[in-house]
């Protein structure tokens, strides 16, 4: 048993040995043809275990039309393309929302596939982009390419 528990410990500890906590944030625009667009800030934080795998989560915070949204967005990532300073991800991820609009709300949930960029600035610091996302939301299977776009800073420790 003492045997096993040593194997699982120096597993982990070879796991994590690279690790790295990031710490960031974005802000998001979402366009409509009606001209009901709006605006998102999202907090983030992960935890990269692997050289090519992540997972963390994001807090959205939003507004459009009277409408409020709060967000909780935990993920898993995996970059996929490496070219130079520019890595290819994408994220598995499962949204919680919740919306309140005239003293009324709502809650749904969802799961998507949201693939990204993020280049590199330096060993610390990054620029991420997600420009698409597929998603299964409220009983509806939504692909949205154009008019979904998000930019965000990051600081890894």
């Amino acid at each position: 048993m003492k045997k096993l528990l040593l194997i699982l410990v120096l597993g982990v500890i070879a796991l994590t040995a690279n690790a790295q906590v990031y710490l960031g944030g974005g802000v998001s625009f979402v366009g409509s043809k009606d001209n009901n667009s709006a605006f998102a800030f999202n907090p983030e934080i992960g935890y990269q275990f692997h050289g090519d795998m992540a997972i963390g989560t994001s807090l959205g915070i939003g507004a459009s039309g009277g409408i409020t949204q709060i967000s909780v967005s935990p993920y898993f990532r995996y970059y996929f393309l490496n070219l130079g300073p520019a890595r290819m991800f994408a994220d598995a991820l499962f949204e919680f929302d919740q919306f309140k609009y005239q003293g009324q709300s709502a809650t749904t949930w969802g799961v998507g596939l949201c693939p990204g960029l993020a280049f590199s600035l330096s060993d610390h610091w990054s620029v991420v982009t997600r420009f698409l996302t597929l998603a299964y939301m409220a009983d509806t299977f939504a692909v949205n390419f154009n008019n979904n776009c998000s930019l965000g800073v990051f600081y890894s420790f």
